[in-house]
């Protein structure tokens, strides 16, 4: 008996020494493989050692394989289970941020659309990086199966199967009861960590975002931004704070009842970001847009994601929330389909606008039929509701949304305006399900010459077919809108038309590069660019030159090792163009606004009403221009990197009041309600 206590320690001791082992390095073999530094692993080890995310990574960690210990007892088993478990996370985190530059969520798995999409991206190239990750979980479930081996062999070579008596309940109960502990210590754990990072974070004014470098998996994983709740003490103050505006227009002195008609264009881009010296194009990409130009506002927008998230910037428009907090850029709809989130829908309605939403898709994806309905739109149309469904190589394209857009337009009820808001598809990647295939050999009307061939090599022709048909959908879309300006140009009512792109398209790794929008390199090493000249300079200096012909002509600044914010603002910056035929108010100026600032600019421009929600987003605006996941920029927009006194009272007022909207008890009935006198 008391050689079987000393084995049974013996045993622990070593299972300890193995858990202790492995949660001390794994979670640095995860982070390894998606930073991918240049450095050694063990370079990358020594320099994080002492880091604290990784700390409670590793802590985390341990409790997992204790879990699964407890409830099988097999050190081998256990490790095995969990390593597994921690290749998959760690691949799937990597692939999501190389196509969406943003960590793997325990949310995203709330969502089907998004796991089926993944899986068409879940593939694997051979890299030295690879070859870490798994031989190092190898090794350690190797080390596990070694020690079961040895516990069968020598320290309980006489265990026999057991029947199922009296003492095996007793065994089998205190496992569960164990491994209950263990899972309630786990979590509870974890929230306190957390809550402790959120209110860190708050204070924190240098943190605004995440570093480029900060890719901690586990910690990405199990983060949930709703633990905020515990710190929103002071809602009402938060309101006051960011209404604290004494000129309002109120319903009664707005006379202006214009139609709005806002298209949200899928993965619609400003393809003057593409270097000239390595991208030729037969046909410029932007014709339509530039040609456009003086009888139009245009400019650009930030938006929160990229190559994918489509419904995080549709929710921005729609509600003005910054989907930069509290959710991923994907489940915002999946997160709040229970909760009616007051829009510029209800805004619209009270305004006896008939309400019209229109997306050439399914109405089951990402929940839109029940959450436009939830919105309260007074019709919703769907793929199958269209009359006019032209393809463009695989789905609807945008010139049969404009002719849809239209034909709506003219059903008009009682002379009622309308609102008709709508997001097109045309420009998705070839991924998702639908019943139509794609169209073999399309005529497409724009080539597409790589003209670094080294970099053009690293492409493969999936890549590359996927670049022309992004730089071709991008031409159908100007097009397509050009078509609604001549249309309404020929109306007496008043209309104000807008399209904005949703996010930069999905474009590979492989891809970036063969364009010159790579992270890692230079776009050109003969750098000279005045101060102060960001793209958006350059390209309004070339538009407005007059010189727009069919063909190549991108006039693109130069971005410097030094000026690694310039490619990050590429990649984030969709373009935006207003059209009206009756004078605006004003013509804002689109110089890099977050998105969820738009429909206030709108309704600004166009000489609407104000409502709560539009008030506090212009409040908001005069501190900052732009609030990204990526980077933040002041009124004048310049990037903040520390925020001042005032933009830290901005910044967590604007949580506050974006929380209570989402979560909370919702202080204000309805902040999009128009106000009165």
């Amino acid at each position: 008996m008391k050689k079987q206590w000393k084995n049974r320690m013996i045993y622990l001791l070593l299972v300890t020494g193995l858990i202790w082992l492995y949660v001390t390095y794994v979670p640095c073999l995860m982070d390894y493989y998606v930073c991918r530094p240049e450095m050694s692993f063990l370079d990358f080890f020594q320099r994080n050692l002492n880091n604290h995310i990784y700390l409670f990574e590793s802590t985390l960690l341990a409790f997992v394989v204790v879990l699964f210990f407890c409830l099988t007892w097999n050190g081998g088993v256990s490790v095995g289970i969990t390593s597994l478990l921690v290749f998959v996370l760690t691949h799937g985190s990597y692939v999501k941020y190389m196509n969406r530059k943003e960590m793997l969520r325990l949310e995203d798995f709330l969502l089907t659309e998004a796991a089926g999409l993944a899986a068409g991206y879940f593939r694997f190239e051979f890299s030295r990086y690879l070859l870490v990750l798994v031989g190092g979980l190898l090794l350690f479930a190797a080390a596990g199966v070694g020690l079961e081996k040895m516990r069968s062999k020598y320290l309980f070579p006489d265990k026999k199967k057991k029947t199922f008596d009296r003492e095996m309940i007793l065994v089998t109960t205190a496992k569960l009861l164990t491994a209950g502990f263990v899972f309630f210590v786990m979590v509870f754990g974890a929230k306190r960590f957390m809550l402790s990072e959120l209110i860190a974070l708050r204070a924190d004014a240098a943190k605004l975002v995440e570093a480029e470098d900060d890719r901690y998996v586990l910690y990405r994983f199990v983060k949930n931004d709703r633990l905020d709740q515990a710190i929103v003490e002071t809602t009402d103050k938060s309101y006051e704070y960011l209404l604290a505006e004494e000129e309002r227009r109120p319903v009664e002195e707005a006379n202006a009842r214009p139609n709005v008609i806002v298209i949200m264009n899928e993965s619609w881009w400003n393809t003057n970001n593409v270097d000239s010296d390595k991208v030729k194009f037969s046909v410029d990409p932007m014709l339509h847009y530039k040609r456009l130009y003086k009888r139009c506002v245009t400019g650009h927008l930030t938006s929160n994601v990229y190559g994918g998230g489509t419904i995080s910037s549709e929710a921005e428009f729609l509600t003005g929330l910054n989907t930069k907090y509290y959710v991923t850029s994907s489940t915002i709809y999946e997160k709040t389909k229970n909760r009616k989130l007051p829009s510029v829908v209800d805004y619209f309605n009270a305004l006896d606008y008939e309400t019209v939403a229109i997306h050439p898709y399914y109405g089951d994806f990402y929940n839109r039929e029940d959450v436009y309905e939830t919105m309260g739109f007074d019709e919703s149309i769907f793929e199958e509701d269209m009359v006019n469904r032209e393809i463009y190589t695989r789905y609807i394209s945008d010139n049969s949304l404009a002719k849809e857009i239209i034909a709506e337009y003219e059903e008009q009820e009682d002379e009622a305006n309308k609102f008709i808001w709508s997001v097109s598809v045309s420009n998705h990647r070839r991924t998702l399900a639908y019943h139509i295939d794609s169209v073999e050999d399309y005529k497409y009307p724009i080539s597409v010459e790589l003209l670094d061939e080294e970099a053009a090599a690293e492409m493969d022709e999936e890549d590359y077919e996927t670049l022309v048909n992004y730089i071709n959908g991008i031409y159908y879309a100007g097009k397509a809108y050009s078509e609604l300006v001549d249309y309404f140009s020929k109306r007496e009512e008043p209309v104000i038309v807008v399209m904005f792109g949703d996010h930069v398209p999905n474009f590979s790794p492989a891809t970036r590069t063969a364009i010159g929008l790579s992270e890692e390199k230079n776009m050109t090493e003969d750098a000279d660019v005045s101060a102060g000249n960001s793209f958006w300079d350059w390209f309004r200096e070339d538009v407005t030159s007059g010189d727009v012909s069919d063909g190549n002509s991108q006039d693109m600044s130069v971005i410097t090792e030094d000026e690694p914010f310039e490619i990050l603002e590429r990649l984030y910056s969709v373009p935006v163009i207003m059209w009206s035929n009756f004078e605006l108010e004003n013509d804002p100026d689109f110089e890099g606004e977050s998105i969820y600032y738009l429909s206030q600019m709108i309704l600004e421009s166009a000489g609407l009403p104000d409502s709560e929600m539009s008030l506090m987003l212009a409040n908001q605006r005069e501190v900052f221009r732009a609030n990204s996941r990526e980077f933040v920029l002041d009124s004048k927009g310049e990037p903040v990197t520390e925020c001042t006194e005032e933009q830290l009272e901005t910044l967590n007022h604007s949580k506050t009041v974006i929380y209570d909207i989402m979560f909370g008890k919702e202080m204000r009935e309805n902040v999009w309600m128009p106000v009165k006198k």
